[in-house]
This record gives structure tokens, sequence and C-alpha cells, in this order.
């Protein structure tokens, strides 16, 4: 990308272009696309941003950042792909702006224990989840449930089960080990975490989560 002055990467989620006032949608739009000059700008679950009419505004005012500013950022759109598709048919104008379109396939469930093990070691956090082998199947499986949920977004879904797996850990918990050393996630208070997603992602889908069928789904 040689138009970028950086290789800077700047993230940000379609709500938080989203204002709560009239009249306070488009400036916080702007000045969100501003910080995204001379770098790439990543913007996730942007399939949200038509929900309503401040959302609607604010990605009218992206699309027309876009286009005066193409030469001088690189933005990248991240949604579900159902939600995209609709996204297109509301805003036609979308395709002549952002001009390429990839299919990500999902991670496999490798890759997704792969990554929750790496963000729980960038944050001294000892995961469970390579080692060792008798558990594969177990820890496979979970995944998989996870994963074949409509809406299932890869490494954002990853990186969320990360963080609610930190939040399982005493804050003090680091204060009582050497510096060069991990605290140690136990399996059972991640696979709760697990749980905890399914049961999330169950009732968002309007399923209800009877008695005993979060333990028949992941027992083995």
């Amino acid at each position: 990308m040689r138009i970028l002055r950086s290789d800077e990467v700047v993230e940000r989620f379609a709500t938080e272009f989203i204002g709560k006032y009239i009249g306070h949608t488009t400036p916080k739009t702007r000045d969100l696309l501003r910080s995204g000059i001379g770098k790439g700008l990543v913007i996730n679950d942007t399939h949200g941003m038509t929900s309503d009419e401040f959302a609607s505004e604010a990605f009218d005012e992206l699309i027309s950042f876009a286009r005066v500013n193409s030469s001088k950022m690189v933005v990248i759109l991240i949604g579900l792909e159902n939600g995209v598709n609709q996204l297109m048919k509301r805003k036609p104008e979308l395709g002549s702006c952002f001009p390429v379109e990839i299919m990500l396939d999902k991670l496999s469930l490798d890759e997704c224990l792969i990554l929750l093990d790496k963000i729980l070691r960038g944050n001294r956090a000892l995961g469970p989840f390579l080692a060792p082998k008798s558990s594969t199947k177990r820890r496979h499986k979970a995944i998989g449930i996870l994963s074949n949920f409509p809406g299932w977004r890869n490494a954002i879904d990853i990186k969320h089960l990360a963080q609610l797996m930190l939040n399982r850990i005493p804050y003090d918990a680091w204060d009582n080990i050497p510096p060069t050393q991990d605290v140690q996630l136990p399996e059972e208070s991640a696979m709760d975490c697990i749980k905890d997603m399914f049961c999330t992602k169950k009732r968002r889908a309007n399923s209800r989560v009877g008695a005993g069928e979060v333990e028949k789904f992941f027992e083995g």
C-alpha cells in the first residue's frame, strides 16, 4: 500500500460512529475518520450502520469522506455477509467507494485455539488450549459449536472469548508471581466462559436455553 505514509492500522467499531443526539453523528464520524488519514482504517460490524437514522447518517458521511480522501487512506469495512449484502442494496454507491470485496472463510478449529492461546499469553495468562492432547477433542467440539452460530465473527469472537477468560482471573493474581511467569487459567474456568458465550449466542438467535442443554452440548 504505497499510498500510505504509515503502516499503522486504526481499528474501530461501527457503534463508535453513531451519535447520541441530532447533529452529533456527522462531526463525530468525521473526527474518527480523520484519525485514519495516512493509515489503514478498519471498521468492524459495518452491517449495523444503517440500523437507524443516526447510523445511516454516519454511513453517508463515511461514503462522502472516503470519496474525497481515497488517495490518503485505506478503509476496510468488515461485516457479516448477509448484513453487508443488505447494506449494498440500501447504499448502492458503496460499490464505487469500496470496489474490492473479500469473503473470509471461518478460522479452523486449530487456528481458533492457537489465536486464543496467543491472546492469553500476551496478557500473561496460560491457557489450556494447546496441551495436553487428551482434551483436544473436547476443545475442538466446544469451539466448533460456537463457530456454527449465525454471525460467528472469527477473530473478533475469539478476542471476546479471551477477554471473558481473563476476567475470570483475580485482578491481583499477577502480583503473587514473578514477572516472567504467567497465571494459569484452569480448564474448567475456560470451558465455563465458552458455555457462557454459547448461552449468549443462543439467546441472540432467539432460542431458549433449556435446563441441562448446555452440558448436553459440551459433554465429552
